[in-house]
């Protein structure tokens, strides 16, 4: 008999993409599926789509909760989950109909993980995001594209995971910014292999009004305080460039933000933050570190902190095209 996949979706106010979503999902070549549905406390119709769909497929579980945030609902759906693997979606994208097929066929050859290229839907146009790499990729390589490769990141909806190895990881309900990426760090840990699917199977909607389209604010202390996570995660690892790339980048990151507050006058009170920012100063000497590696976020870091209301300035510009 067919592993089951438990699919987990959650799901907040997207009734005018869900439709297509949801159809997607049940129409998957793979039939041994389980789809777990999480409505996280919608105010327009998705609720009903939701149950219209659930009273029509009884592969649908859904689940109505008062708003928690996506993390929780992915908690939710991960502590319900019966499959042997697991695959999450979200609400407002949606997927090829053998996505799940060529997923499993290749993670039961013996892989810990599997990852598929997407396609970006604008709503215009539909494009796909990454340039072909070594489906076989080693862990290193897979860390240092999924932290500052142009191929792979760290979302989890184009991932396929074993569930045996997930185990107890589940994500930080405390981030709302790099949680799926905190994710994958905690997972790549404890597997030894991945595949690399080059075809994109995945549709990921970028809508200009999502948490990830908006501008600098206040929030964005939940991204300092998720890249410190990853960092700690990191030092466990043998993966040295990506710890030197993820100190650089989140020492100019800090920077940018202090900066950025300073110019606005806005007043921080997260203290986690307030903390982290001192232990950040000890890796200032990395920017004048004798190697051209990341040269990059360097240059950034020491502009940002010589001209910050010029920077921001720039900034500004670039979110408002």
């Amino acid at each position: 008999m067919e592993d089951l996949v438990s699919i987990i979706i959650p799901v907040y106010n997207v009734e005018e993409y869900l439709k297509a979503c949801l159809s997607s999902v049940c129409n998957q070549t793979y039939k041994n599926i389980e789809i777990i549905v999480i409505d996280d406390g919608s105010t327009d119709g998705s609720g009903k789509i939701c149950d219209f769909f659930g009273n029509n497929d009884s592969r649908i579980k859904v689940v109505h909760q008062k708003n928690s945030g996506v993390s929780h609902s992915r908690n939710v759906g991960l502590n319900l989950a019966r499959g042997k693997y697991i695959s999450f979606i979200d609400g407002d994208d949606y997927i090829k109909n053998n996505m799940i097929e060529l997923m499993i066929s290749n993670i039961k050859s013996n892989y810990d993980l599997c990852v598929c290229n997407f396609n970006i839907d604008n709503d215009s146009n539909i494009k796909c995001k990454a340039f072909k790499i070594n489906e076989n990729l080693t862990l290193k390589d897979y860390c240092n594209q999924m932290l500052y490769g142009n191929s792979i990141e760290g979302f989890v909806w184009n991932r396929l995971y074993n569930k045996s190895i997930l185990n107890d990881i589940r994500f930080n309900e405390d981030l709302y910014l790099l949680e799926d990426l905190v994710f994958n760090i905690e997972y790549l840990k404890k597997i030894k292999s991945v595949f690399y699917i080059n075809e994109p199977l995945y549709y990921y909607r970028k809508r200009a009004n999502s948490a990830l389209r908006r501008g600098i604010t206040e929030k964005s202390c939940n991204s300092i305080i998720a890249k410190w996570n990853i960092i700690k995660l990191l030092e466990e690892t043998n993966y040295r460039k990506s710890l030197f790339y993820q100190k650089l980048n989140i020492l100019y990151e800090s920077e940018k933000l202090q900066k950025n507050f300073e110019v606005k006058k806005i007043e921080i009170k997260n203290l986690e933050y307030k903390n982290i920012i001192k232990d950040i100063k000890k890796y200032l000497p990395l920017v004048f570190f004798p190697s051209f590696f990341m040269i990059k976020p360097r240059v950034k870091f020491i502009i940002i902190s010589l001209f910050p209301k010029r920077y921001m300035k720039r900034i500004k510009l670039n979110e408002n095209k």
